[in-house]
Order: structure tokens, then sequence, then C-alpha cells
């Protein structure tokens, strides 16, 4: 007769297979819910608000691709070309009109929020795990919901991160592979693309140092250290040297900064701990780098294969190369607050030095934190309290990866191999990701890259003791609180600046519309478009300066292959010469000029004469002259 022990002692492996069951099955619910509540709290974000150029630049592109044109053979492309394919697939499933680009980008972001469930997951309960991933949600798309290429940037970024954990757990070369394809279909879709590549590639470097070492490799190679203390100069060279336009202190602070101390450490860990002959390191490294490139070249490759077979390779390097520097050169814009980095402060040092509110020092820390928290929180309705919290956020990549760095020297032996290749993966992404915000350094920008930045605190905080995680929980919170309160009930005109609420009063009430935007905006478009279409009938416009958007909801041909004049080399006293032209073509019978551009001034001064000479009646309406010739 059995015992009561052996009794228990059989029937242990069932109960932990039962309880590992019901521990996925409650994971599994978990992800669903807040996968269901990203997408419920979004949906009435899809429609909503719109920055009009932008929208006409993606739209323009994809629709003269359904035409049989190519990016930059055949028209500006302002970005790499990828993404217009997409855009132009949108338009055959949702019909050619904006939602469908909306749409599109939705069906993406469903894909987004369990990615960075599962990353957060790595560290996290799937409680809070699922408090990190509305987070991020309520920091990215309600603020500016458009199928701008940065969100596929971000998405892809979380797919190869993904994978790389995947692949840290697993060590199957597969995972890194799929990173690789990521990457580069990535740089297909914005040539910023290359940050992700450079953050893998940070990551593959300390990968490799971390397994030599946790493998306990015989011998160390000062050469091995020697060559890899060279590539970390010749990359902080390169990061200083691409960001040397601006050169202001802040600029220094957040592109340059971070990358030097993600590669000192690399440089410095390996000085203090790498092991392993110089042969050996160096098969490693090739052993992950190989299956990476590998991905990364094959969407490039055929890419590039394509133009060749088109017979327009030189027009696709101008497109890549000589373009995007004029872009640069038109589109600086600058942090606003050199002081930015104050606000943040109190936060840096809770995640520097969490012991100091362990212990005793809780029991007033706890109250003091909440009391404090709630206070800003309140004065986030007013400009200077919502100016103040914002600054505070926008400088958490910078804590996260300086902070992240230190906590990895000092934690060099005791936390888990595993442990410390997620934390400086995402470290990695958030500095490299966060690259996104230069030249143009909008707020929106930001918005670009934040969720690496929260999944890396995420991770330092896991590894924070209890009561200092409770804290770290109550800032998490309180971030998010900020975004659901004050950004996203504005719009991204008014991000990073003042608290104002976007009233979507307005629609576009035609075909090719269908967005919600401003009652005074809308008007204007919906009489813009009825007067162009009265105008034009059958014949041909012009729309500019830098009104994409014009042609599109006219639904008119561009005979141009310009969207902006001054990324097109077209300012006054230089290349003026090929909008005279258009002009004079008989089949232009309606001029739509832009008054107010954003980028492009001064042109009016050049063509004012000969385009009142050419069509002698106009109309304003909104920011745009309507003018047209005489019948």
């Amino acid at each position: 007769m059995n015992t009561e022990a052996e009794v228990l002692a059989v029937g242990a492996p069932t109960l932990r297979r039962e309880a590992a069951a019901g521990a996925r099955w409650r994971a599994a619910a978990a992800l669903l819910f807040f996968w269901l509540a990203s997408a419920v709290y979004v949906l009435p974000f899809v429609n909503r608000g719109w920055i009009a150029h932008d929208e006409g630049t993606l739209a323009q592109s994809a629709e003269r691709v359904l035409q049989g044109e190519m990016p930059h053979r055949d028209f500006d492309e302002g970005y790499t070309g990828g993404l217009t394919w997409v855009h132009a697939l949108a338009f055959r499933v949702f019909g050619t009109n904006l939602r469908a680009l909306r749409y599109t980008l939705f069906v993406f972001f469903l894909a987004f929020v369990p990615l960075v469930y599962a990353i957060a997951r790595r560290a996290l309960s799937p409680l809070f795990a699922g408090l990190v991933t509305l987070a991020c949600v309520a920091w990215t798309l309600p603020n500016y919901f458009a199928s701008m290429p940065s969100w596929y940037n971000l998405f892809l970024a979380a797919l190869g991160a993904w994978a790389l954990l995947k692949h840290v757990e697993s060590d199957r070369l597969r995972w890194i592979f799929l990173a690789g394809l990521a990457a580069g279909a990535s740089i297909l879709v914005k040539i910023v693309g290359v940050y992700d590549v450079a953050a893998v590639f940070l990551f593959l470097a300390w990968r490799e140092q971390v397994s030599a070492a946790s493998r306990g490799s015989a011998g160390r190679s000062a050469a091995f250290a020697a060559v890899k203390t060279v590539l970390g100069a010749l990359y902080v060279a390169l990061l200083v040297f691409a960001f040397r336009a601006r050169a202001s202190a802040t600029d220094v602070i957040h592109f340059v900064l971070p990358g030097a101390a993600l590669t000192l450490l690399l440089v410095a860990s390996e000085w203090r701990e790498g092991r392993g002959r110089f042969g050996e390191r160096a098969r490693g490294i090739l052993r992950l780098s190989a299956p990476f490139a590998a991905g990364v070249a094959i969407p490039l490759g055929l890419f590039v294969a394509l133009y060749a077979a088109a017979g327009s390779l030189a027009a696709l390097a101008e497109g890549l190369i000589v373009r995007p520097q004029r872009h640069v050169a038109t589109s600086m814009f600058a942090f606003r607050d050199p002081w930015m980095l104050v606000s943040v402060l109190p936060f840096a040092a809770l995640l520097a030095f969490p012991q100091a509110v362990a212990g005793r020092r809780f029991r007033f820390a706890a109250p003091v934190a909440a009391l404090t928290l709630a206070g800003l929180l309140a004065l986030g309705g007013t400009s200077d309290g919502y100016r103040w919290i914002w600054n505070s956020a926008r400088s958490l990549d910078v804590v996260a990866v300086l902070v992240g760095c230190a906590w990895l020297w000092r934690n060099g032996s005791t936390a888990t191999p595993v442990r410390r290749q997620q934390v400086f993966l995402l470290l990695a992404l958030a500095a490299c990701i966060g690259l996104v915000q230069y030249p143009f350094s909008s707020p929106i920008y930001f918005c670009y890259a934040v969720p690496f930045t929260v999944l890396a605190l995420a991770f330092l905080a896991a590894a924070a003791p209890p009561r200092a995680r409770w804290l770290n929980t109550g800032a998490l919170l309180f971030y998010m609180a900020f975004a659901v309160l004050f950004m996203n009930r504005g719009y991204v005109y008014f991000l990073g600046g003042v608290p104002t609420r976007y009233r979507a009063d307005g629609r576009l009430a035609f075909e090719r519309g269908g967005l919600a935007i401003g009652a005074s905006e809308a008007k204007a478009y919906n009489e813009l478009v009825a007067e162009v279409t009265d105008k034009a009938r059958g014949s041909e416009i012009f729309a500019g300066p830098e009104a994409p958007e014009v042609y599109f909801l006219c639904g008119k041909k561009n005979l141009t292959r310009i969207f902006f004049e001054g990324t097109s080399g077209i300012r006054p006293g230089t290349n003026t010469e090929g909008l005279r032209k258009v002009f004079d073509n008989p089949a232009v019978k309606v001029v739509v000029w832009n008054r107010a551009p954003q980028f492009t001034h001064g042109l009016w001064r050049v063509y004012r004469e000969q385009l009142w000479a050419r069509f002698p009646n106009s109309k304003e309406i909104g920011k745009y002259t309507v003018m047209w010739r005489a019948r």
C-alpha cells in the first residue's frame, strides 16, 4: 500500500505540468486583454486629424505607383520607397482614399502590440507587462495616427528585438536571420532603418563577449580587445561626424552620449572580462553577424535588383544619397529647451540609487513620491507643468542608457548572462532608434522611438529592490496618465508645447477624404476641392509649393516629379526654369498656390508676374490662392 508521501511524489510532475499550463493560459488571457484594450483605445484615433502635406505625399506616391511609375525614377520619393508599394496595395484593397492608409497602419499596429508585451514579459509579470504595453501605446500612435514610415521602422525594430531575445534564449541562428530581415525591411521603408542595424551589431558584439566569458574560454586576447577598442572609437567618431551640423550641447547629450556610453561599456568590459583567443572570438563574432547580415541583404538586394532590371540604378542612388542631403539642409528643427535634462533628475536618481528608498526610508519616500506625482499631474493642464513633464520624458532615453550602462558594469558578476544581454539589447535600441529625432527634432519624433526607452526602463526597474519597483511603477502610471489626459487629447501640432485639446469637428466630405479634422480646415479643403474640380474640369493643374495633397484630393495628375520644392532644389535664384515650363503648358488651366509652405519660401516673388499674366483670375481659399486662365 502506497504511503501519502509516495502518492504525492508520483503526482508532483502532473501537478507541475498543470500549474505550468495554467500559467500559460493566464498569460495568454492577459495578452488578449491588453491587446484588445490597446485596439479599443486607439480605434477612435484612426481617422482623426492630419498634417495635409504628409497625407498628400504618402497618398500621391502610392497612386503614382498604381499608375505604373517607380519611386525615385519617376517622382521624388521622400523615403526609400518600400512603404509606397505597401500603400499602393492598400489602395487596391481599401479603395483610393486617405482612410486606406490609416487602416493599413492599424493592421500593423495590432501586430506591434503583442511584440511589446512579449518583450516586457521577459522581465515582468503579465499585469506589469500589460501596463508597460499600454504606456507604449499611449505614447505613440494616438499622438499622430498617420501611416508615416517612422512608425513602421518602430514596428520592425520591435520584431527584430523580439527575435533577438528568442535567440538569446535558444541560441538558434534563425532568430538572428529574422532580425536581419526585419532590419533590411526597415531600411526599405526609410533609410533610418540603418539605426536598427547599428543597434543589433552593438548587441551582437556584447552577446559574443558575454557568451565567451560565461563559457569560461581559456586565455585572453589583447589583440582582440585592441581591435574592438579601435572599432569602438571609430563608431563614436562616426556619431560625432554624423550629428555635427548643429553641434549643440543638447544634441551631443541626446545623440552622441548614449552611443558613446554603450561603446565605452563594451570596450571596458572586454578589457576587464574578455575571454578566449583571437581566432575563437573572431569566429564567434562571424557566427552571429553572418546570419544577420544575410537577413539584411536579402530585401535590399531584391529592391536594388528591381531597379537594375528597370535600368534605374542611377535614379535610385540619387534618391537615396543626394536628395536626403538636401532634405537635411532644409529640414532642421532643434531641441527647444537645452535644460530639459534638469526635469528628469529625480527619476534618474531613483533609477541609479534604488537602495536609497529601500528599508525604513520607504515609509517616507512612498507618500512623498505619490503626492509629488499627483501634484505634477494636476499641473499637466498648465503650459509650464505640461512642458516640465514632457521635457522630463524626452530625456528618459539618455537616463535609461547611462543608468543601464552603470548597472551592467556593476552587476557583471551577479546578473545572469541572459539578463545582461536582454538589458544591453534594449539599451542599444533606445540609443540608436532615438537617433531618428535628428535632424528634425520635432516632439513627435521622440514618440517614434519611446517604446524602447520604456522597455529598457522596465527591465532596469525589475532588477531594483521590491519597494523601489513600486515607486517605478508609480512613475510609469504617472507618465501613462499624462499621455492619456493631455497628450492624446491634443494633436501633433501642440505636442511638447501646450496642453491644447484638438477638436476634430469637421470632415473631408468627398470620396478621397473621409478624415475628421478641424472644422475651419475641413471647410477650406472641401471648398478647395470643389473649386478646383469646377475650374479645371478635364484639364491639368499645378499645386505648390508643398501641396501634394491637392493633387490627390482633387484626383489630378502631378505633371512634375516634385512633392517638396525645397528638397528638389527649387529655391529662389536656383533651378526655377522647370516650373516656368509647367506654367507655359496650355494643358495646365489652374494653379493652386500655397501661401504658407513650411520649408520652401520666397518662390512667389520669382513667379508672381508670370502667374498673374497667365492666370489672371483668382480666389483665396484658406491658405491657398486658386488661379485660373481666362476662358
